[in-house]
This record gives C-alpha cells, sequence and structure tokens, in this order.
C-alpha cells in the first residue's frame, strides 16, 4: 500500500479543512492509498476522518509524497530524513500577508507547487515559478495522477 501525506497547520473549522478530509477519506476508500494527515495543532477534525491523523513531529520518518498546504507545513517537510517529493498546494494567496516569510519555500528547487485554480496559477507563476499543476478542491484522483 503506498502512503500519501498531506501536512497542515491545524484542523480548525474552514473550507480548506472540510475539503481535504472529504478528499482524504475517498481517496482512502477508493484508491488502496494510506493517505495521512499530520497537523502542527491537534484538533478534533470537522467530519470523522478514515485515515490517521498525527502530529507533524512524526512526518520526519514518513515515507511518500507529502503535500503541504502553508509555507509552515512545507518548512517542516523540508526538514526530514527522507527525501519524499515535496508539493505546496497553494489553497489561500499567503504571501499578500508577509512575502518575505514565504519566498524561501516558494522559490526552493524541492518544492513543486499545485495551484488550486487557474488565476492562482497565473499569480504563482508571475510572482513566485510555475505550478506544476492546478488541482482544485483538493481533487484526490488529481493529486495522486499527480504524485505518483
Amino acid at each position: 500500500m503506498r502512503n500519501f501525506g498531506v501536512a497542515v497547520d491545524s484542523l480548525s473549522v474552514s473550507q480548506q479543512n472540510y475539503v481535504m478530509c472529504d478528499s482524504l477519506n475517498k481517496m482512502a476508500e477508493e484508491s488502496g492509498i494510506s493517505p495521512v494527515m499530520f497537523v502542527q495543532c491537534m484538533g478534533k477534525p470537522m467530519i470523522p476522518a478514515n485515515f490517521p491523523i498525527m502530529a507533524s513531529s512524526h512526518l520526519f520518518a514518513f515515507d511518500g509524497p507529502v503535500v503541504a498546504t502553508s509555507a509552515q507545513t512545507c518548512r517542516v517537510a523540508l526538514n526530514t530524513f527522507k527525501t519524499n517529493p515535496i508539493y505546496l498546494y497553494v489553497w489561500d494567496l499567503e504571501w499578500t500577508q508577509n512575502a518575505t516569510m514565504v519566498g524561501d519555500v516558494y522559490m526552493n528547487d524541492k518544492v513543486n507547487l499545485i495551484a488550486r485554480s487557474q488565476q492562482h496559477f497565473a499569480y504563482l507563476e508571475g510572482l513566485w515559478k510555475k505550478p506544476v499543476a492546478t488541482i482544485e478542491d483538493f481533487d484526490h484522483v488529481a493529486l495522486l495522477r499527480l504524485t505518483s
């Protein structure tokens, strides 16, 4: 069984967390893939999770592709012992709050950017670097295709 990791800041109530949990549930049920969510700030998910949820400290030994969801969770993934492919799913345009805090991640050669929409793709390509894909709403089929 192949592993698939997702690194998130928290499980707070948000559209992003709902969509991610729903997508990971579908991945676990339909694909034979074993998704794992790594969380910086532990909490209760919005919907029941049919996959393991672990503290981000466990990411150091994870074997499989990792999709980070923020610059901070991407930094954690970059500092692991494994040489897993690392993706950054850009759901929000977090650099609009403080560009100097994300540049090291967005421009890192080891990080593959994933845009949430065509508009985000254009912003990322114009400001940082060209994303490897556009995947709307954390679509599990498209994510698995990209990371295989």
